[in-house]
C-alpha cells in the first residue's frame, strides 16, 4: 500500500462469499481498490469514475439483499456507491456545497446506511452537527442536529 502522504490505509471491507475486498486509503497515490484473496488473480483495474484515491470514510449496507453494496466519501466530498459483485463504482452525491469550507479538524465525516437503505452522512462544522440524507433518490437534504444533541446531553 503506498504511503506517499503518510496517511495510508484507513479500512478494508471484505465480502466473504465473493472473496473480495474494497481497500480504502487516505493517499493521493493510486492503488488497487479491489483485492481478491486469490493470489493468482491480478487486481481489478481502477474504474474510470475514480480520480481521487483519498477516501475519508466508508460504510457497508446492512441489508441482507444488498450486502455487496458499499459507500465511500472521497476528499472532494463526493459520495460513491460500490458494487463488489460487479466491481463497479458510481458517484451518487456531491456534498461539496453542503459541506462548504471546512477547517482541517472538521474534515472527518461518518457514513451510515439505515435499515431501509438510506445513506446518511454526518460531520461537525463550527457549532453545528450536520446530517445529510444522500444517495440516489433526491438532492441531498442538510439538517443541523445540534439542538437534538444539546437536548440529549446538555451543554457540557
Amino acid at each position: 500500500m503506498p504511503k506517499k502522504d503518510g496517511q495510508g490505509l484507513t479500512s478494508i471491507h471484505y465480502h466473504p462469499s465473493l472473496s473480495l475486498a474494497l481497500v480504502a486509503g487516505l493517499t493521493s497515490t493510486p492503488y488497487p481498490l479491489f483485492l481478491t484473496r486469490f493470489e493468482q488473480q491480478p487486481p481489478a483495474p481502477v474504474p474510470p469514475a475514480i480520480s481521487d484515491f483519498r477516501i475519508r470514510s466508508c460504510c457497508a449496507s446492512p441489508l441482507a439483499t444488498s450486502s455487496n453494496i458499499l459507500y465511500f466519501l472521497d476528499a472532494r466530498n463526493k459520495v460513491h456507491r460500490v458494487d463488489l459483485r460487479t466491481q463497479s463504482i458510481q458517484q451518487v452525491a456531491d456534498l461539496h456545497t453542503a459541506r462548504g469550507a471546512l477547517k482541517p479538524q472538521e474534515e472527518a465525516a461518518a457514513l451510515a446506511v439505515t435499515a431501509e437503505g438510506h445513506l446518511r452522512v454526518f460531520w461537525r462544522q463550527g457549532a453545528g452537527l450536520w446530517l445529510v440524507d444522500a444517495g440516489e433518490r433526491v438532492a441531498p437534504q442538510k439538517t443541523n442536529l445540534r439542538d437534538i444533541w444539546l437536548d440529549a446531553v446538555g451543554d457540557g
